[in-house]
């Protein structure tokens, strides 16, 4: 059995002053999630979900956060019915596989941004991704950040998409990512910076494309071009989510 954080710990960093760490690691904030369930259940799942959340409510208030608690589990269903869905339009809209967070040498510079509604979501500068777990996907995300394999990054790179950046990225393990995976060790990986920029208006329409293959979305979501799609599609990105933006607009 490990312990599950109803609300998650790193709200703590995204939303200043909404909690304090006793609320948070308080029992009535745990729940249990069974052993055989937690890595792609807890890890991955309701991770996905909680990005979701950050990204349609930049500037949550703590009722709206109790309110997500109790219905990520409900949640969890929409995100099965998305998976593997093959969007043939020219813009997809992606959800990577969560495997962790920010580790504590992740550096953000707009804190006071944040506070004062300014931004609505962190400008990190230097990344530290710390697993908890992995599903084995070759294309990450911690909110607002995305990592790669190496291997994935030098097939990028080699091709002719544009929109791309990369960035060297610290890959640490936590405790539980030891006991979930004793003695597996991960491979090396790369900090995907896209370039491109879209605006996605009512989740489902691109507005305002920068016309690059790789796009972060004005709430920090990954839009990559159907090119792109197929070249990641080469690679083991089998957690991902993928949503067809219709009405695609240049």
């Amino acid at each position: 059995m490990f312990v599950h954080h109803a609300i998650e710990q790193q709200v703590l960093d995204l939303f200043p002053g909404r909690f304090t760490s006793a609320e948070i690691h308080a029992l009535n904030n745990l729940r249990g999630v069974a052993l055989e369930s937690n890595s792609s259940l807890h890890l991955s799942m309701i991770r996905t979900v909680w990005n979701d959340f950050y990204r349609t409510h930049p500037n949550a208030s703590r009722s709206q956060m109790e309110d997500m608690a109790k219905q990520s589990i409900k949640d969890l269903g929409k995100i099965s019915g998305h998976r593997g869905k093959h969007a043939m339009n020219k813009l997809l809209l992606l959800g990577p596989e969560v495997g962790g967070g920010k580790g504590p040498s992740t550096i953000i510079t707009n804190h006071n941004d944040i506070k004062a509604g300014k931004a609505l979501f962190h400008d990190v500068s230097r990344l530290e991704y710390r697993f908890d777990g992995w599903l084995g996907d070759e294309l990450m995300e911690t909110f607002p950040c995305f990592i790669v394999t190496e291997s994935l990054a030098e097939t990028l790179s080699s091709s002719s998409l544009t929109g791309l950046s990369f960035d060297d990225v610290l890959i640490t393990k936590s405790p539980l990512f030891d006991e979930v995976h004793p003695g597996l060790e991960l491979p090396s990986f790369r900090w995907l910076r896209p370039i491109g920029r879209v605006e996605i208006e009512n989740d489902d329409t691109a507005m305002n494309w920068s016309g690059h293959d790789v796009c972060l979305s004005q709430r920090a979501s990954l839009v990559v071009t159907l090119n792109c799609f197929h070249l990641l599609k080469n690679h083991i990105i089998k957690h991902c989510r993928v949503h067809r933006l219709a009405n695609s607009k240049g």
